[in-house]
């Protein structure tokens, strides 16, 4: 087991308890711009500061979503939309990224 599986396990399992991240882990569907094929997942919305990050200024997506990158079936592209329970919108992706080690998803998208 590699550094990027172990640190999926992790979080995954933190995701899992609801005294570790499981209090903020939400459900969602992800719908692919070109096929439209559905699949579902889980992630968070995190806690960042003010200000840019990755270069681009958070103030200009009205959501900012993360998820592992071995719970999404497939790669989310621009212009792919989400629905997370809980929201009544539909977010429209507008930037995605990846961390470094190839563990994580962060999806910028406007509803």
């Amino acid at each position: 087991m590699g550094i990027r599986d172990e640190i999926q396990l992790e979080l995954a399992a933190a995701l899992d308890e609801p005294d570790d991240l499981g209090d903020i882990s939400r459900d969602f569907e992800y719908e692919d711009p070109v096929t439209e094929a559905r699949t579902t997942g889980r992630g968070w919305r995190p806690k960042l500061m003010i200000g840019e990050r990755d270069g681009e200024s958070e103030q200009e997506y009205d959501l900012i979503f993360k998820c592992l990158t071995n719970e999404l079936a497939v790669e989310p592209e621009i212009d792919g939309v989400l629905h997370i329970n809980g929201d009544d919108a539909e977010y429209i992706i507008k930037a995605v990224s990846t961390t470094a080690s190839n563990t994580t998803w962060t999806m910028m998208a406007n509803g």
